[in-house]
């Protein structure tokens, strides 16, 4: 491709001068004349196109880099398999993995679709990801299910100190968690 100045320079400063130049294709722009410039952009746009061409069936991708549910994947495999990843004492090294279907990210794409501005949530946060195990929720529901929540059972129902001071609405969850600790049995620590 070649590209011709077909203006004369103009606007010089100590150390540049731009012209109007004309690409081979027939676009007109204005470049650097002491970095004469290869082509309008239309060579480097061929290239791209030739290379994709060329790109075998199986190094296409999913078209979904970047999306907010990508994002999701690729830290839940960051936070399970790199050791460097500031989370990863949390989950990988307490031996938190990711299922071998759930790898790629087509299939946990299919098993968990959109997350609609809800966030990953394992229902047993010490057990793996995996399509049994995980779900989309709020994070008020993902806040219950932390390894440090101190958690109650009042007549067979088994809650967390904030959600048992939600309904009680008797004490501050914080006055509930102190009872609990206190070693008071669950009725005692919500009601009294």
């Amino acid at each position: 491709m070649a590209v011709y100045q077909v203006g004369e320079k103009f606007r010089e400063s100590k150390r540049k001068s731009v012209a109007v130049f004309e690409c081979e294709c027939g676009v007109r722009f204005v470049g650097r004349t002491d970095m004469r410039p290869a082509s309008c952009g239309c060579q480097t746009k061929r290239n791209q196109s030739e290379a994709a061409k060329r790109r075998p069936a199986s190094r296409t991708t999913h078209g979904m880099f970047g999306t907010r549910v990508y994002r999701v994947w690729s830290s839940m495999i960051q936070r399970c398999s790199n050791q460097k990843n500031h989370a990863w004492g949390n989950y990988g090294g307490r031996g938190i993995r990711v299922c071998s279907r759930w790898e790629k990210f087509e299939e946990f794409y299919y098993d968990m679709g959109e997350p609609n501005g809800l966030t990953l949530e394992r229902k047993d946060a010490n057990g793996m990801y995996e399509p049994a195990n995980c779900i989309w929720a709020t994070p008020q529901e993902q806040a219950c299910n932390r390894r440090s929540n101190v958690k109650t059972t009042v007549d067979g129902i088994t809650k967390t100190a904030s959600e048992w001071a939600n309904e009680a609405g008797s004490y501050p969850r914080k006055r509930i968690a102190i009872n609990i600790k206190a070693g008071k049995t669950g009725r005692e620590a919500v009601f009294k």
